[in-house]
């Protein structure tokens, strides 16, 4: 099997996939449908995710295992940073600011990026 890297674009989707879910989460308890086109979304990987705020880690999940497609990892991954229902502190005005913060490891390495540095207007 070849290979599979992530990409800049890759990984600035993967971020906005994180950000989505967990915004869908919080307003209606629902996960957003659809699967993203990319072959690199789709290859298999273990992820785990932090929100981070200006004192440190929010919130941490991870998925629960490499067979999960990339994209659907990513979204487990946030899902499992609220629980199984949101938590009463944690609200869509407080998502805003927050720092998503993603490590993915799958047969191409393990990739460290943040929608800090990877996504535009969110540089801090």
């Amino acid at each position: 099997m070849a290979t599979v890297t992530l990409t800049d674009d890759d990984q600035r989707e993967l971020l906005r996939i994180a950000r989505i879910t967990l915004r869908e989460r919080l307003a209606s308890g629902l996960v957003p449908p659809g699967r993203p086109h990319r072959a690199t979304l789709l290859a298999p990987g273990t992820v785990v995710l932090r929100l981070l705020d200006g004192a440190g880690t929010r919130a941490d999940g991870q998925s629960g295992t490499a067979q999960l497609p990339r994209y659907r990892a990513v979204q487990e991954a946030a899902l499992h940073c609220l629980g199984s229902a949101p938590p009463p502190s944690l609200t869509l005005d407080d998502l805003e600011p927050l720092v998503i913060e993603l490590s993915i490891t799958s047969d191409g390495g393990t990739y460290c990026f943040d929608d800090r540095t990877r996504l535009p207007g969110r540089a801090r």
